[in-house]
C-alpha cells in the first residue's frame, strides 16, 4: 500500500509498505495445483509514525522493525467440480460443443435412415393396394358377367 497523500494523524497503523511477489504455479492435473512465490520488500525498512501523540513501542519493545525483508508462500488450490462439468477451460468447452454436434448429425442420419424406411414400406403399402384394388376389379368383372 502506498499512499498519494499522507493520512490524518489519528490512522496510527497508517505505514507505506510494498512487495515484489514473482510466483510460479505447477498444474500437474485439470482439478489440483501448486503455488510457490516469495515476496521481497521494496518499501524502506525503517517505520514510519504518522502521529507524534501516540508513543512508538518499537524502541522499548523487541519487535521487529518494520515488514519482513522476505517471505515464502506455498499453497494448492484443489478444484472440487461439484457440478461435473469443467466450464473454466475453452478447450473442455470447445470439445463438449463439437461433440454435441457430432451427436446431432448423428441423430440427423439415423432419421433420415428411419425416413427411408418409413417411404419404403409406404410404397410396399401402395403395392399391395393396387394389387388388391386389381383383384376387387377382377372380382367385379367375374360378378357382372355371371349375371
Amino acid at each position: 500500500i502506498l499512499y498519494l497523500t499522507k493520512p490524518n494523524a489519528f490512522v496510527y497503523s497508517a505505514e507505506e509498505w510494498a512487495f515484489l511477489s514473482p510466483s510460479i504455479r505447477y498444474k500437474p492435473l485439470d482439478w489440483i495445483s501448486m503455488d510457490l512465490g516469495a515476496d521481497f520488500r521494496v518499501s524502506p525498512k525503517e517505520r514510519q509514525s504518522t502521529s507524534p501523540e501516540i508513543p512508538d513501542f518499537s524502541a522499548s519493545v523487541d519487535l521487529p522493525p518494520n515488514y519482513p525483508d522476505w517471505k515464502i508462500h506455498l499453497g494448492a488450490n484443489i478444484a472440487l467440480n461439484l457440478l461435473g462439468k469443467s466450464t473454466y477451460r475453452t478447450e473442455d468447452y470447445v470439445k463438449e460443443k463439437a461433440k454435441e454436434r457430432i451427436d446431432l448429425f448423428e441423430a440427423v442420419v439415423r432419421e433420415e435412415e428411419k425416413a427411408k424406411e418409413v417411404q419404403q414400406e409406404i410404397q410396399n403399402l401402395r403395392k399391395v393396394r393396387e394389387e388388391a384394388e386389381s383383384e376387387i376389379e377382377e372380382i367385379k368383372k367375374l360378378l357382372e358377367e355371371e349375371e
